[in-house]
């Protein structure tokens, strides 16, 4: 990340309709780690502890059950190799599911300098209800109803796509000396 900018690294996923939901990861460069956080539409942020530190994996699902419970659980690897799982819940209404790996700006500048590089979503899957998560099924195509790359027009979104539940994502915003 540039540290000379605003902006804040995002991966994670969530819900949509009828009310939007992000649980995931947002990246602190003050001091270098990512925070686990779930956002309800209209409600504070919750986050959750411990951090993770940076260039350690973590493995994470979000699910939404038919109780309008939804938790955000992760197992991570902490510098000393130890595993740590742990997990953040809030009451909602249903949602449809989503993932995004984004850097928020604002004011929105493309030309900012700030990357993420190298977000693998692996074998993304879905399940009916918290009760069937070990029966759950791929990510594929009839669970999609659209993928969306914004902005359009400019070069700085790179996805390798394998497919609907298997992709690399790096989103690199040029410097202002460099504009296509």
């Amino acid at each position: 990340m540039n540290d000379q900018t605003n902006d804040t690294t995002y991966i994670y996923m969530g819900g949509e309709v009828p009310y939007a939901i992000d649980a995931g990861f947002q990246y602190s460069r003050v001091y270098d780690h990512w925070t686990p956080f779930i956002r309800p539409a209209g409600l504070k942020q919750l986050n959750g502890n411990p951090n993770i530190e940076s260039n350690n994996w973590v493995d994470f699902n979000f699910e939404a059950n038919e109780n309008q419970f939804v938790k955000l659980n992760w197992k991570s690897q902490s510098s000393n190799g130890s595993i740590q799982y742990n997990q953040i819940n809030v009451n909602v209404n249903e949602c449809f599911v989503k993932r995004v790996t984004s850097i928020a700006q604002q004011p929105q500048n493309f030309y900012s300098s700030s990357f993420i590089t190298s977000v693998l979503w692996r074998n993304c899957s879905l399940a009916i209800s918290s009760k069937y998560i070990h029966n759950a099924l791929p990510w594929s195509a009839t669970n999609s109803n659209y993928a969306q790359t914004y902005p359009s027009n400019l070069n700085i979104i790179h996805v390798d796509y394998y497919d609907q539940s298997n992709e690399d994502v790096s989103i690199i915003l040029l410097s202002s000396q460099i504009k296509m």
